[in-house]
């Protein structure tokens, strides 16, 4: 794979981005950073409880190795592909209480500042809903004389 490839990729991406938010939708990108003692730590976790045993691959081990090189490639996409309308937010991932409340406000900020109001009715459709409405009412008020009077018949028997 070439440089081009890749400028292309995060054009793509950024181009797709902007398309989203034109269109009324807003774009959350997180990266969590786990270190690479974080990571160890993990890795021993999942070797020595059983529980997490199902989470361990021994390639886990020869990708680790490359620790450094991801981080790179990381940092590379994350720096091509934020843009002022999808940013990215780099979080610490070492303490999950503390990504998790990190996390949990950037999704709070996001909802608070979304333009969450209906579109406004047209007359015309105010006015057909007003039409429906009488006739839904003048049913109701048509079946609940129809019951009236089949209880004052069943009364008189």
């Amino acid at each position: 794979m070439t440089k081009h490839f890749f400028k292309e990729r995060y054009e793509q991406v950024n181009n797709f981005e902007e398309y989203l938010y034109q269109n009324g939708y807003k774009i959350i990108k997180i990266f969590l950073h786990v270190s690479k003692d974080e990571q160890a730590r993990q890795l021993l976790e999942r070797i020595d409880i059983p529980e997490k045993n199902w989470k361990f691959r021994a390639d886990d081990i020869r990708v680790r190795e490359k620790f450094d090189e991801y981080v790179d490639c990381f940092n590379e996409v994350i720096n091509k592909t934020s843009t002022k309308h999808s940013p990215w937010y780099v979080l610490p991932g070492d303490q999950r209480w503390y990504t998790r409340y990190l996390i949990t406000e950037i999704l709070l900020d996001a909802l608070r500042s979304a333009d969450s109001e209906y579109s406004p009715l047209p007359e015309e459709d105010k006015e057909q809903m007003e039409e429906c409405r009488k006739m839904l009412v003048d049913s109701i008020e048509e079946k609940d004389e129809e019951v009236k009077e089949s209880k004052k018949k069943t009364k008189k028997k």
